[in-house]
């Protein structure tokens, strides 16, 4: 899989990097070495300084090679290895046995700390680590997490959904806005769980945490598009490298608000994020590749997102009231320095356009106007600058995250060329992306020796909003086939849920030992619970409710994580609104459900071109007449046939 455009810093350390298999073991095995595992992504300005100033360090790079067994492992390649070993993110390091049991594990250290941790570990093996294997063979490894469905009479959280919300709100910073402390990520997650809430307090506290993303330093106001972290819970120091998969989960939470609320400042984010996305990660085929580095020059962080003062003057050509509107807007300012710059700042909405208007005597009209193009002319002269790497990995899963939230964005932002990127990305999937034997390759192009839980369900989900969204019977298809196969080659049979990843015929270390994870099995619950809703099936409901159930066990050990549990959840405990749409002719009918329907609805397409085992053509007599007709299902009832938009969605209307 490769790394990047340019090769990671780590991979020019004097550090022989091994790659994770059985000839790394089984030489830690034969000299008595431990292992010195470093999980990284090759990118952001934390994994550059840690490999140009510790990792590269000689007396450090010298006890990596003369006292342990290197290994290298890339996040986005394997995350069955960095599930099992991440100490809190990326980069992380851990020293282990050489079976592969955890000896140390930490984030990142200094080159110091580094000479004196290596050979006390190295030193504490060779002396006791006879001693340290029979201490692990008596007491038995440490399970890794399984689901598990509740005995009989055990205590479960009586209303998950409530716990869910008030974790929410419990954990919401009321000062900053958004979720948690330092660091701090955006958690779409969640605000699409709040956004699609029918109370309208917790939707409320979605926009308004969006409104905060939209000015705050995570957002790039020139291209478009968001960075991964702020350092600080004022979203202060940005971290700016930018993930796809972060970026499409955005975009999805940006258009349900304007879905919702018709405001134009949402809009304008969607449409940035998918300007970054089309312009910036997409390759010439369309595929949307994983991420983009957080600097041109590994070590500095500002060479590319940084501005002095004297460069925005520069680049707004000595335009005074260009000026004193953008440097005020913009901040730019020591308040805004990044970390380790003597004078470049990045950007950020610091004062609004109305206040700048009192400020500079103007109206807000002209400041607007200024801010357009003081923004054209900043972007075009970072455009001059090397841009930072982009990631060419094409990972499946950010392909069918793609696919799925295209569509929905192709309607309610009125561009009709994203949904053809979508019916491409998703062909692309099934064309490119499928394993021999079953499942998927973990990216586009790479031969797969596994396929993982999360691939599965996240190609499964952006192909159910494909389909609720242009209706095109083989995107449901294609999901069905994908759950189905996530229960069959993934499934626990002592247990709930599915494993991680499917085993290989040998397996190293603690991904030799099973785990179901609560987050891409959440994901799971929520694709089985839509697909038993559209098949009517029991089958899946049941296998639903059981998965449900499993995952309820584990729902406080994994507190604002369980969103996307929620989500499922809510579609599976709440009857979800479902509409036939029978006809040739729905695609107007649908357009209109699709922009303003409910949250969560449901739509089905009965048309002789697009049937499938679930929504036979023959159900409705009127199906292949060029007529758009639709039966709402309220709570699993039907109406009557209706032909009046209306109509419709006032009956959907009236459940909220």
């Amino acid at each position: 899989m490769n790394d990047s455009a340019r090769e990671s810093a780590g991979s020019e350390t004097p550090i022989p990097w091994r790659e994770w298999d059985g000839d790394a073991f089984a030489a830690a095995r034969r000299d008595d070495r431990p292992i010195l595992l470093y999980l990284t992504a090759g990118i952001g300005h934390i994994t550059h300084l840690f490999e140009l100033y510790v990792l590269a360090d000689d007396e450090v790079a010298e006890l990596a090679r003369e006292r342990y067994v290197p290994i290298r492992v890339n996040v986005f390649a394997q995350p069955d290895v960095y599930e099992r070993y991440n100490q809190g993110g990326w980069p992380s390091l851990c020293l282990l046995s050489p079976e592969g049991d955890l000896l140390h594990g930490r984030g990142r250290a200094t080159a110091r700390q580094m000479r004196e941790l290596l050979p006390q570990v190295a030193d504490y093996w060779a002396e006791h680590g006879r001693e340290i294997r029979n201490r692990i063979e008596e007491r038995g490894r440490q399970e890794l997490p399984r689901l598990r469905a509740p005995e009989p009479g055990e205590l479960t959280d009586p209303a998950p959904l409530e716990g869910i919300r008030h974790d929410a709100i419990a954990h919401y910073d009321t000062r900053y806005h958004g979720f948690g402390r330092a660091p701090k990520f955006p958690m779409p997650e969640l605000l699409l769980f709040l956004l699609e809430d029918t109370e309208q307090e917790y939707a409320q506290l979605a926009l308004t945490a969006l409104e905060a993303l939209r000015v705050c330093p995570l957002h790039d106001p020139l291209a478009g598009g968001f960075f991964r972290y702020a350092a600080t819970e004022t979203w202060a120091q940005p971290q700016f490298e930018k993930l796809a998969s972060v970026n499409l989960a955005l975009l999805g939470a940006y258009v349900e608000a304007f879905r919702t609320t018709g405001e134009q400042r949402y809009e304008n984010v969607a449409r940035g994020i998918v300007s970054y996305l089309e312009r910036t990660l997409a390759d010439e085929s369309g595929a949307v590749r994983a991420g983009q580095d957080s600097e041109s020059t590994p070590g500095h962080a500002g060479d590319y997102y940084g501005w002095s003062r004297e460069e925005v003057i520069s680049a707004l050509d000595e335009d005074d009231d260009l000026a004193a509107v953008a440097l005020t807007y913009f901040g730019v300012s020591p308040h805004s320095l990044i970390a380790g710059e003597a004078s470049r700042a990045y950007l950020e909405e610091r004062v609004p356009p109305g206040q700048i208007a009192m400020r500079l005597t103007k109206t807000e009209e002209a400041v607007v106007e200024s801010l357009a193009k003081a923004r054209e002319r900043l972007k075009r002269a970072r455009d001059d600058r090397d841009s930072p790497p982009v990631n060419e990995t094409r990972l499946v899963a950010d392909q069918g995250r793609a696919a799925g939230v295209y569509a929905q964005a192709a309607l309610v932002l009125n561009e009709p060329g994203l949904l053809q990127r979508a019916f491409a990305l998703a062909d692309t999937i099934w064309e490119k992306g499928r394993r021999d034997g079953g499942g998927l390759a973990r990216a586009l192009g790479d031969p797969p020796d596994t396929t993982y839980l999360a691939d599965l369900t996240e190609v499964a989900l952006g192909s159910l909003e494909l389909y609720r969204v242009a209706g095109r019977g083989t995107d449901l298809v294609h999901a069905v086939h994908l759950v189905s196969e996530a229960f069959n080659l993934l499934g626990d049979e002592d247990g709930v849920g599915c494993f991680d990843h499917l085993a290989r015929d040998r397996e190293h270390g603690a991904v030799a030992r099973p785990y179901t994870p609560f987050d891409a099995n959440s994901r799971l619950l929520h694709a089985t619970a839509v697909i038993a809703a559209l098949t009517q099936s029991r089958d899946w409901h049941t296998r639903a409710l059981e998965l449900s159930a499993g995952l309820a066990m584990q729902r406080m050990r994994n507190r604002l994580r369980d969103a996307a549990y929620g989500r499922a959840l809510r579609r599976l405990v709440h009857p979800p609104l479902m509409v036939d749409l029978i006809g040739t002719d729905s695609g107007a009918l649908r357009r209109r459900l699709v922009v303003e329907a409910p949250a969560g609805t449901l739509l089905r397409a009965f048309d002789p071109e697009q049937a499938t085992p679930w929504t036979p053509a023959d159900k409705y007599e009127n199906a292949a007449a060029a007529t758009a007709e639709a039966v709402v299902y309220v709570g699993g009832r039907a109406t009557e046939l209706l032909r009046d938009t209306g109509e419709i969605l006032e009956r959907l209307q009236e459940t909220r």
